[in-house]
């Protein structure tokens, strides 16, 4: 069996005020999931103004 955490999907800051939108969060967050057990991560990766993006930068 593997656990997987998805830390954000593809809500917006509304939907929690502690929901992983930026880079630091989303390392702090992914690294206690892994801590907890989790062998996979899944993540929406966001931009400067923490929405949703592909961009390189």
């Amino acid at each position: 069996m593997i656990v997987q955490a998805c830390i954000n999907g593809a809500r917006s800051a509304d939907f929690h005020p502690a929901l992983p939108l930026d880079a630091d969060a989303m390392a702090r967050d992914g690294a206690a999931s892994v801590a907890a057990g989790a062998a996979d991560l899944h993540v929406h990766a966001r931009g400067a103004d923490r929405l949703e993006s592909l961009a390189p930068a």
